[in-house]
């Protein structure tokens, strides 16, 4: 009977080591698909928060532009000209022929009242100033010294 309880015996602890086993195998899939679970929930804020500041980014842009098309009547004018000082005085500019065109074009003569423009300079400087006439030479923006020391 000895071999038969050793035999017993054997088995009995072979039958523990496959439960332990497969209990540590289920234990490592948990923890597998748990660690899973919270990699996507970690991507899926990621792009929760994205879409959060992508939304706040055309919030602000879209107020921007509403706030631009109040101040501006929905006339919008930029270009690049080379800066000469002029003799008049006032803060009023010269602006090339091209640019009435241009600003005809886009009906900003259709508006009521004084044209304004907000100048600025490379080095991030700004002023605002109308306009006394479209006389410049091609290219450039008659300055009165009011305006360049602004």
């Amino acid at each position: 009977m000895d071999d038969f309880d050793r035999a017993a015996s054997r088995l009995k602890k072979e039958q523990q080591k496959r439960m332990e086993s497969e209990r540590a195998r289920k234990a490592q899939e948990l923890r597998k698909a748990e660690e899973a679970r919270q990699k996507i929930e970690a991507i899926e804020e990621a792009a929760r928060l994205k879409r959060i500041e992508e939304k706040a980014r055309e919030d602000a842009l879209q107020k921007q532009k509403e706030e631009e098309e109040l101040l501006t009547g929905g006339v919008v004018f930029r270009e690049t000209y080379r800066a000469v000082a002029t003799s008049h005085g006032g803060d009023r500019v010269c602006l090339p022929p091209s640019a009435l065109h241009a600003l005809e074009f886009k009906g900003a003569m259709d508006q009521r009242g004084a044209m304004f423009f907000e100048l600025t300079t490379r080095e991030g400087g700004r002023t605002h100033c109308g306009v006394l006439e479209f006389t410049a030479e091609e290219g450039t923006i008659g300055l009165p010294p009011k305006v360049v020391t602004c």
